[in-house]
């Protein structure tokens, strides 16, 4: 039996009896690339390499949000490796500080769990913050009550 072809970066693996294809990568919204430019500006502040916001870069980042990593915990993940992990103590690592190292799909996990119990133990603070509020509020059910009530 012939082994399925393993998944491209960047997309999801679409299979059809006919071929293999790539799916398009889904468009990022304006709040993931605000998000993702955020994270990046922390990765580079410690560098001094203004990111510029790339494809790649946002794509990387937006596709951790959509599975349920947090902001935070994106940005987190920076000050923990270069702080707690001491990479700004060694000038080798420095080339190596990147989003592609510090979030990519095989790194990322790595990084995490430290960094969750890092940002618990030093800035918890942040955990109990609300998450802001939403710009347009609906409110369905209010509108249905009175409508029934009419």
């Amino acid at each position: 039996s012939e082994e399925p072809p393993l998944p491209p970066k960047g997309g999801e693996l679409v299979v059809s009896p006919k071929r293999v294809r790539k799916s398009k990568p889904a468009e990022v919204e304006p709040e993931e690339r605000a998000i993702a430019m955020r994270v990046l500006e922390r990765v580079g502040s410690r560098t001094g390499i203004a990111y510029q916001g790339s494809d790649p870069h946002v794509r990387l980042i937006t596709r951790h949000l959509r599975n349920g990593i947090t902001e935070r915990q994106l940005r987190g993940i920076a000050a923990y490796v270069w702080g707690e992990l001491g990479w700004s103590e060694k000038p080798d690592f420095h080339k190596h500080f990147r989003p592609e190292t510090l979030f990519g799909p095989e790194k990322l996990f790595t990084y995490l769990d430290g960094t969750n119990a890092w940002l618990a133990r030093e800035h918890p603070e942040e955990k109990a913050r609300p998450p802001p509020e939403p710009a347009v509020v609906i409110d369905l059910f209010r509108r249905h009550e009175t409508q029934e009530s009419a």
